[in-house]
């Protein structure tokens, strides 16, 4: 299994046999210009005026991972975001498999 957490996104794909778990990141989404809107205080705007292009989370979350028998087992963790999503801002999805969510899912994995 290989983890990543550097898309900002969660996601499973499985490829040759071997599984590939996107860890959504902690701290956002990078959206850009045309996806942009204050989340926040117009003062927090101002003094960081890159964080509108993003879709930050009220709460950092995380994965816990374990592995009983053979099994491999992931127990996500789920925040909100601040303000509007990506899909109510009409962001688009890159893939199917890789969603723009507040969320790590859970997963059963067998080795």
């Amino acid at each position: 299994m290989c983890m990543n957490g550097h898309n900002h996104i969660d996601g499973m794909t499985v490829r040759h046999g071997v599984y590939f778990m996107n860890v959504n990141s902690i701290s956002n989404i990078w959206l850009g210009d045309q996806y942009s809107c204050v989340r926040y205080s117009d003062e927090i705007d101002r003094e960081y005026p890159y964080i509108k292009k993003t879709a930050p989370y009220l709460n950092p979350f995380y994965a816990i991972v374990t592995m009983p028998d053979d099994r491999i087992v992931i127990e996500g963790t789920k925040s909100e975001f601040v303000g509007p999503s990506p899909c109510e801002l009409g962001y688009p999805e890159k893939e199917s498999e890789l969603i723009s969510t507040a969320v790590i899912s859970d997963h059963v994995l067998l080795l």
